[in-house]
């Protein structure tokens, strides 16, 4: 991924508030002379689905409060955004411990309703331990989010109001979230090497070196290899990039609230042809990590 973005299809590298580049790609913005912009997208098919119904599979039983249609979505006036990236440790994330074979994930509490992404840790450890240490800013993971006397740590967080900052509509098709600047330029001050590359993903058709990341599939924003921060993005349809964007997870509730923004369009105040930022705006009031506890006998 390359910071920015673009207008017909790929994503552009650096990008002063969303401009265009290099089509096919998907970025992170960084600030250098300018502030650079990014944008990040990715799409799973054929072998990819098998993946992704594994993890569905796994969060099945981790019912979010969300509306069950599109024309059930409703939107409030989206919160302030913090308009400042924290910046920490490059180390601070390894306090947080995950168990192999266990089940975590987010709730990203929105504006528009609950979106729940469940994250693949098994593959993508660092990075998902990062996103969990980010939302809540060093704190445990959290207790299973279906546990009314338990539920979720109020903890404050990187992600508090951040945007969800970048709609692509054609060709790319990803809403790019994670930025509390909601430019595109936010980051932790570090950054994290590539994990769980979709290199196994079924190739697109007439595209060479390209794979089909599916609908549903959230991968890492970036603006060149073992680039990671905080920035993903979520796929809503099915998508043709190059196999170099870290796929962290899937959306397993709430996918409705992402196709509720792409029938918004586009903001014609910035839109950049096919790229800008939604028209209906979306933050995340938080974002709580969760993991779905053992059963007990």
């Amino acid at each position: 991924m390359a910071g920015g973005k673009d207008s017909g299809g790929e994503l552009p590298q650096n990008r002063s508030p969303l401009v265009t580049s290099d089509k096919g790609k998907l970025s992170i913005t960084r600030r250098r002379v300018a502030i650079a912009a990014v944008a990040g997208v990715v799409i799973v098919i054929a072998g990819a689905v098998l993946a992704a119904n594994a993890i569905h599979k796994k969060s099945q039983n981790t019912p979010v409060d969300n509306p069950g249609s599109v024309d059930a979505v409703r939107c409030v006036t989206a919160p302030d955004l913090q308009g400042l990236a924290r910046k920490y440790d490059a180390t601070a994330y390894r306090q947080i411990g995950l168990v192999k074979g266990r089940t975590y994930g987010f709730i990203m509490k929105t504006n528009c309703g609950n979106i729940e992404i469940t994250l693949d840790s098994d593959s993508a450890p660092r990075i998902s331990r990062n996103l969990i240490f980010l939302a809540n800013t060093g704190a445990p993971v959290l207790k299973d989010p279906t546990n009314k006397s338990g539920g979720t740590i109020d903890q404050t967080g990187y992600f508090d109001n951040s945007s969800c900052w970048r709609l692509t509509t054609y060709t790319l098709f990803v809403l790019q979230c994670g930025d509390p600047v909601g430019d595109g330029t936010g980051n932790p001050g570090y950054f994290l090497k590539d994990e769980n590359l979709p290199r196994s993903f079924a190739k697109a058709k007439d595209k060479p070196g390209r794979v089909i990341y599916p609908r549903g599939t959230v991968a890492m924003a970036n603006s060149g290899p073992n680039t990671n921060g905080s920035q993903f993005f979520i796929v809503y349809q099915d998508t043709a990039l190059p196999p170099q964007y870290s796929v962290i997870g899937v959306v397993t509730k709430g996918l409705e609230i992402v196709d509720k923004v792409v029938q918004s369009g586009l903001n014609p105040a910035n839109a950049t042809g096919t790229d800008g930022s939604p028209n209906q705006p979306i933050v995340a009031r938080k974002i709580d990590s969760f993991e779905i506890l053992p059963a007990t006998p």
